[in-house]
């Protein structure tokens, strides 16, 4: 974030915003410039009138310079002045750090995604809502559309069990045979019955294959797609994530927030 000094002078500042009450969305800039659009990414802090920890539910990538106009710097960094020998050599350290942070997301990303389905978790065993034992081998052969929810979960879930019946109508309508896979993050709570009660409460088809299995397989899955998820009192916090696979397995497509609106070019040609 940037501001003044006492002196009038420009800086930048490191620092940790307050939670957006507003949004749900716990926000942190790692650096600002005056009239230079920044990123936000998300975390835990602290709350600022409490001093508790604060978890929110992450419900938006991107927003308004209004959302981030209150922050407090995390204590022990100074302010970078970008007048002084010093604030110049420390803006240059923190620079490169981001380039360097950027670069490591990029190689992480590019081996995340290049990653194959079937010979990580392929025999993998997991329950479905019938109470049968299932593997993802189970539907190699076929495109997967794969997310991870949990039968308690009122926002997020709902949300990506809509979307996800939106692709099924676009793939139908391209005569595709798509496997329709959601893999629990409570696994200890999402019992086959219950799996099968919320299916009949959103009348959802029954051509889905709803999933539990162990706790470590469940997690490692999550890493995979890259699905970071924690849990705070009796809730799950997770962001939004879809992601299509091939026939073959190999990761084709990430359905995020922002490409609702382009479902059918996102969908082209799997």
């Amino acid at each position: 974030m940037s501001g003044r000094s006492k002196s009038g002078r420009e800086g930048t500042y490191i620092g940790i915003s307050r939670c957006d009450r507003r949004t749900n969305v716990t926000l942190a800039p790692i650096a600002r410039t005056p009239g230079v659009p920044h990123r936000i990414r998300r975390t835990g802090c602290r709350d600022a009138d409490r001093g508790e920890p604060v978890f929110k539910s992450v419900e938006c990538r991107r927003l308004s310079e209004r959302g981030v106009d209150r922050h407090r710097l995390v204590p022990g960094l100074e302010r970078l002045d970008s007048g002084s020998r010093a604030g110049s050599a420390a803006h240059a350290r923190l620079c490169r750090l981001v380039r360097l942070a950027f670069a490591l997301v990029a190689l992480s990303f590019g081996a995340a995604a290049s990653a194959q389905l079937f010979s990580r978790f392929g025999d993998v065993h997991w329950v479905d809502s019938d109470g049968a034992t299932r593997t993802l081998d189970d539907y190699r052969g076929r495109p997967v559309v794969m997310t991870l929810a949990y039968t308690a979960c009122r926002k997020t879930c709902s949300s990506s069990m809509l979307v996800m019946r939106k692709m099924q109508e676009i793939l139908a309508r391209q005569g595709r045979d798509v496997a329709f896979v959601v893999v629990s993050y409570d696994p200890a709570r999402d019992s086959p019955a219950e799996w099968r009660r919320y299916r009949e409460a959103r009348r959802l088809p029954a051509s889905w294959h709803f999933l539990s299995g162990a706790e470590a397989d469940t997690r490692r899955l999550a890493d995979f797609l890259e699905m970071k998820y924690w849990v705070y009192d009796e809730h799950v916090m997770h962001d939004f994530r879809i992601v299509v696979f091939d026939a073959d397995g190999n990761r084709k497509r990430d359905i995020l927030w922002e490409q609702f609106p382009d479902l059918e070019r996102e969908l082209a040609g799997l």
